[in-house]
Parts: C-alpha cells; structure tokens; sequence
C-alpha cells in the first residue's frame, strides 16, 4: 500500500478531504494505518501538482490513509 495522505477536513456533502502528490485512480479502496478498508476515491480536484482527494469514508482531520 502506497500513502494516500492525511485528512484535512470533511466538505459540506461529507466526504473526508485530503491533499495528495500522487494522483490515485478513482473509485480505489481507501484504506487506515490499520489495513482496515474505511472508503474508497470519490472525486479529485483542484491543481494538477497538488490535487485534492475527496474519499466516500467517516475519517476525521489528521488521520493518515492509504491507498492499494
């Protein structure tokens, strides 16, 4: 599993945001520092260089995800 990134807060619809370098594809499971999957890629948005991920997961702010 390659690091996802760390939540940095929930949008108005709910999803958990987080800032990524690496670009995942959508709809990949999302995973906790404990392998436990608790979502999946949602939608990617913002710049190209530092996109935003928004994740379909109840993850709060300074929670650390991964991705397969």
């Amino acid at each position: 599993m390659r690091v996802l990134g760390e939540v940095i807060g929930k949008s108005a619809s709910g999803f958990a945001i987080t800032r990524c370098k690496q670009v995942p594809r959508l709809k990949a499971s999302v995973f906790n520092l404990n392998h436990k999957k608790v979502g999946f890629v949602a939608d990617i948005i913002g710049p190209a260089s530092e996109p935003f991920i928004l994740v379909n997961s109840q993850s709060k702010p300074g929670q650390e995800l991964f991705v397969e």
